[in-house]
C-alpha cells in the first residue's frame, strides 16, 4: 500500500509548487511602488478607427454620446452590429443616422466566431480608409474626451505595438458586489502595470486599448477562441516581440455585470478559455529558445492563473480520501495556502488604492468568500478547457 503516501506526496509537491509560484509573483508585484505617468499630451492627427462589436447590447445607446464628444479631429467609429434583435438594430441606426463619422456594418454572410470574428471583419472592411491606429472598445464603454489624444500620444511616444488601458468599472458599482467587482478589476490593472515593470508579458485584456492597425490586421484574432484577447497576446509574444505599454491613465468608464450569476458566467468563460488557449500554445512556449525566461514565466502565470483552483480542490479531495502526511510538510503546506490567500487579498487592497476606495471589514469578508466560492467554478471551467476544444460564449449582461 505504499502507493497511498506516494500519491499524497506527489500532490503535496504539486500544490506547493503552484502556491509558491503564484504567491511569490504576487508578493513581488505587491512590493512595487506606483509608477508615475507624466506623458504630456501632444496634438497628433493620425487617423484612428474605433471598433465596437455589439451583440444585442443596448448599453451602446448610452455610450454613443461619449464617442461623439471625443476631442480629436481625425477619427471614425465602426459598430459591428451582430444583434439578433431587430429592435436593437433599429435603435442603433436611429441614434447614429445624423453623424457621418459613425459607420454601422452588419455582416450578412454566415461566419463562425464571436467577438474576435466581428473585429476581424471590421479590420478588413476599414482597410480602404487607411487608419494608422485602431482602438478596441466594448458596447458599454464610455471614454473621456481626451481618450484619443492621450492614446495616440502614448503609442507614438512609447513606440509600441499597443497601449493597454484601464477598464474602470464604476458604472452600476452599487452594493457589496459592485464594490468588489470594481476593486477586483482595479487590481487587474495594478498587476498588469507591475508585470510591465517586471517584463512579465502584460496582456491585452479585451478592450480599452489602441493598436498599430497594420500590426493587428496582420495577426488578427483567433475566431475559435473564447478568450481572443489572451490568445492574441500569446501569439504576439510567441511569434515575435509584442511590445506594449500599460497605463491606468488611458481609461474608459465600464459597467459592472448585472449580478453575481452573470459574473460567474463571465469568469467561467475566462477560466475555460485561458487554459484552453495555453494548451494550444504550451509546447511552443516551452520549446522556443527565442522566448526569454521572463516571458515564459509571465505567460505561464497568466495561462495557469485559474487552474490553481483545480489543483487546490483536488488536494482537498485527496485529503479526505487518503491520509495526508503530517509534521513539517503539513505545516509548510498550511503556511503556503495562507501566504497565497494573503497575496490575493493584498492585490484586492491595491485595487482599492487605485480606485481611491475605502476597504472595510465587510468587503474583506466578501472577498474571502468570493475567492473560495469561485474556486469551484474555476476548477470546473479549467477542467472543461483541458478536455474540450470548443468553449461556450455567453454575452455578459451588465448594469448599464
Amino acid at each position: 500500500m505504499t502507493f497511498i503516501p506516494e500519491i499524497d506526496t506527489i500532490f503535496v509537491v504539486i500544490l506547493s509548487v503552484y502556491l509558491s509560484f503564484f504567491a511569490s509573483i504576487n508578493l513581488l508585484m505587491l512590493s512595487l511602488g506606483k509608477r508615475k505617468d507624466e506623458e504630456k499630451i501632444k496634438d497628433y492627427n493620425d487617423k484612428v478607427a474605433i471598433i465596437i462589436p455589439v451583440k444585442d447590447d443596448e448599453s451602446i445607446l448610452n455610450s454613443l454620446p461619449y464617442y461623439k464628444n471625443i476631442d480629436y479631429k481625425n477619427y471614425f467609429v465602426v459598430i459591428v452590429d451582430d444583434s439578433d434583435s431587430v429592435e436593437i438594430s433599429r435603435k442603433i441606426s436611429s441614434e447614429c443616422e445624423n453623424w457621418e463619422c459613425i459607420h454601422i456594418i452588419r455582416p450578412k454572410e454566415e461566419r463562425k466566431g464571436r467577438k474576435g470574428a466581428a473585429i476581424n471583419y471590421a479590420l478588413d472592411k476599414i482597410s480602404n480608409l487607411n487608419p494608422k491606429y485602431v482602438v478596441i472598445m466594448d458596447a458599454d464603454h464610455r471614454p473621456p474626451r481626451d481618450f484619443l489624444k492621450l492614446g495616440v500620444t502614448l503609442i507614438k511616444e512609447k513606440k509600441v505595438d499597443a497601449v493597454i488601458g484601464y477598464q474602470k468599472h464604476d458604472l452600476g458599482d452599487y452594493g457589496i458586489f459592485g464594490h468588489y467587482y470594481r476593486i477586483s478589476q482595479a487590481s487587474s490593472i495594478y498587476t498588469l502595470i507591475a508585470r510591465h515593470k517586471l517584463n512579465l508579458t502584460p496582456i491585452f485584456t479585451g478592450s480599452v486599448a489602441i493598436f498599430d492597425y497594420k500590426w493587428l490586421k496582420e495577426r488578427r484574432f483567433d475566431e475559435t477562441s473564447i478568450t481572443e484577447d489572451w490568445e492574441l497576446s500569446l501569439r504576439g509574444y510567441i511569434k515575435g516581440k509584442f511590445t506594449t505599454y500599460v497605463t491606468d491613465k488611458l481609461y474608459a468608464h465600464c459597467a459592472i455585470p448585472k449580478d453575481i450569476k452573470w459574473f460567474i458566467n463571465q469568469q467561467m468563460r475566462w477560466a475555460e478559455g485561458t487554459i484552453s488557449d495555453l494548451k494550444k500554445h504550451l509546447i511552443s512556449i516551452l520549446k522556443d529558445r527565442k522566448i526569454s525566461i521572463k516571458y515564459k514565466i509571465g505567460l505561464l502565470y497568466q495561462g495557469l492563473l485559474y487552474s490553481q483552483a483545480l489543483v487546490i480542490l483536488l488536494s482537498f479531495i485527496l485529503y479526505f480520501v487518503f491520509p495526508f502526511p503530517q509534521g513539517l510538510i503539513s505545516v509548510i503546506l498550511t503556511v503556503l495556502v495562507a501566504i497565497d490567500t494573503i497575496s490575493w487579498i493584498g492585490l484586492i487592497i491595491r485595487g482599492a488604492q487605485v480606485e481611491k476606495m475605502k476597504i472595510n471589514l465587510q468587503l474583506i469578508i466578501f472577498s474571502f468568500m468570493m475567492i473560495y466560492t469561485m474556486s469551484i467554478f474555476y476548477a470546473y471551467s479549467t477542467l472543461r478547457g483541458l478536455i474540450f476544444h470548443k468553449g461556450r460564449w455567453i454575452v455578459t449582461k451588465r448594469r448599464s
